[in-house]
């Protein structure tokens, strides 16, 4: 598991990678990626980067090598200048001070800390449009950067990507935020992972009062099967998640565990794990009981309505730990179903 935040310590070591407000090198913000279709880890050239992480578009210019997938997240969270990790941009939208340091994400899990998704929305919007400004700028006179050839042309894709994604609705907006910040983007197929706001399972426990909606996350992998994740929250620090997954899962739920945990030494997270067997899990499961929908009746699975419900989400916002708490699962999966799936491609071909 690689570097996650100013707070986390990747698993196996006993200091950090790197502290608050430190860079920990040019995988820092992305960790270990593999290139687009393959399990192997990239092997294209560096994006010119300068020593602090900075972004050259003049440089890109000129150059028509690809990006591996976290070079071009990278790039594009420093062209949208938006900060390094995603605990310092929960912290900048709820108004609290990024430079804090080891504090910064214990008042982060503070059940009070909301985050509207709106202003997410909002904020990624504005931001894209004004990316995509300036793009088209230094594009001008530049034919063949126009026609998409190299970096620039990907720079492009993704914020046309990005831009059409955060229109849709703010809980689209939350799933390209938390995707930019993945060592993994783009996500290529089979890989993939929807965000809803379901209303509580009745056997999972969910908050009291039983009115809350659930923020729970639909997983596919190369090799761990689909997955779904239910995100709880608890006093403090706290938070549980009830992963439901597949039979070809089980062998793999400790180590998922385990690099969770490692990864997060400032949190106590509880997994449990619930075996689903039978049917691939169906997303939209709802009761449109959230912002924008009130009074409307349940929305079956599968139904086009159950699309459209991808834009329900709690109107007076969604913690900043059950976000952070879906990033690190998410992240935590994918990193074992990337490592995975080339241990199998190894082993293949021997």
């Amino acid at each position: 598991m690689s570097f996650i935040g100013p707070n986390f310590r990747p698993p196996g070591q006993r200091n950090p990678a790197a502290g608050a407000g430190q860079s920990a090198g040019p995988n820092a913000a992305g960790g270990p990626s593999t290139a687009a279709g393959s399990t192997e880890p990239s092997t294209t050239h560096r994006a010119p980067l300068g020593a602090d992480g900075t972004l050259s578009l003049a440089t890109l210019l000129a150059r028509q090598n690809p990006l591996a997938p976290a070079q071009l997240a990278q790039l594009l969270r420093n062209l949208l200048s938006m900060p390094r990790e995603l605990v310092q941009l929960l912290a900048l939208l709820s108004q609290q001070d990024p430079a804090a340091g080891q504090a910064l994400l214990q008042t982060l899990l503070s059940e009070e800390v909301k985050i509207p998704l709106e202003a997410l929305q909002d904020f990624l919007q504005g931001r894209v449009d004004k990316a995509q400004e300036k793009l088209l700028k230094l594009l001008q006179g530049n034919p063949a950067a126009l026609s998409g050839a190299g970096e620039m042309g990907e720079l492009m894709k993704g914020l046309s990507a990005l831009s059409a994604q955060s229109a849709q609705a703010p809980t689209e907006a939350l799933h390209a935020t938390i995707t930019l910040y993945l060592p993994f983007y783009p996500l290529h197929p089979p890989q993939a992972f929807t965000l809803r706001f379901e209303p509580p399972d009745e056997e999972a426990g969910g908050p009291e009062g039983g009115e809350a909606p659930q923020l729970v996350v639909y997983m596919e992998t190369m090799t761990l099967g689909a997955f779904r994740v239910v995100i709880l929250t608890g006093p403090e620090s706290c938070w549980q998640a009830i992963v439901s997954h597949e039979p070809i899962a089980t062998a793999f739920t400790a180590q998922i565990e385990s690099a969770l945990r490692e990864a997060t030494p400032l949190e106590q997270p509880t997994l449990v794990f619930t075996l689903q067997s039978g049917r691939r899990f169906t997303e939209g499961k709802a009761k449109a009981s959230y912002a924008g929908d009130e009074g409307a009746a349940p929305v079956n699975a599968g139904s086009k309505a159950a699309t459209q419900s991808v834009g329900l989400h709690p109107v007076g916002g969604v913690s900043a730990r059950v976000i952070h708490a879906a990033y690190l699962l998410i992240r935590v999966i994918l990193e074992l179903d990337n490592q995975t799936a080339l241990q199998q491609g190894r082993a293949s071909a021997i």
